[in-house]
C-alpha cells in the first residue's frame, strides 16, 4: 500500500502533504502502482495562473503557523508551499496531478502557460 495523504481541505481540495509522501507517491506513480494513481486521479484539475508563478500571499502552515516557503517543486515549474520548519507541503488543487503528469513526462514547458501565470500575476498585482 502507498503513502497516505495527510489531510485535504474539503472547501478547497488543497493537500497537506509531507515531502517524503511526495516523493514517495511521484515515484510509485511513475512505476503504475495503483493507490498513488488513485490519489493523483482524484485531485482534479489546477489553476495554471496559480500554480506555475510564485504565491503573492504567503501561507500558514497548518502545523505551526510559520509563513511558508513558496519554491518551485525541482524542475516541474510547479510552485508550491512549504513549512521552514518541514512539517509538510501544500499542494493547492490539481497541484498532485501536475507534479505527477510533469515529472513522469519531463516535457518542454509550455510558454503560453508561463506568460499566462505571469500576466495573473502582473494583473493581480495592480
Amino acid at each position: 500500500m502507498g503513502p497516505r495523504i495527510l489531510e485535504r481541505c474539503p472547501e478547497c481540495r488543497g493537500i497537506w502533504i509531507s515531502h517524503a509522501q511526495l516523493t514517495e507517491i511521484l515515484e510509485q506513480v511513475s512505476h503504475k502502482v495503483e493507490d498513488d494513481l488513485q490519489a493523483v486521479e482524484s485531485d482534479g484539475h489546477a489553476d495554471i495562473g496559480h500554480t506555475l508563478a510564485p504565491s503573492r500571499l504567503a501561507r500558514g502552515c497548518p502545523a505551526c503557523s510559520k509563513s511558508m516557503d513558496n519554491f518551485k517543486f525541482e524542475e516541474t515549474g510547479v510552485w508550491v508551499d512549504a513549512c521552514p520548519d518541514h512539517h509538510g507541503i501544500w499542494l493547492d488543487r490539481g497541484e498532485l496531478r501536475l507534479l505527477a503528469q510533469r515529472t513522469q513526462s519531463k516535457p518542454e514547458y509550455d510558454t503560453g502557460e508561463v506568460m499566462d501565470a505571469v500576466s495573473d500575476l502582473i494583473l493581480g498585482s495592480l
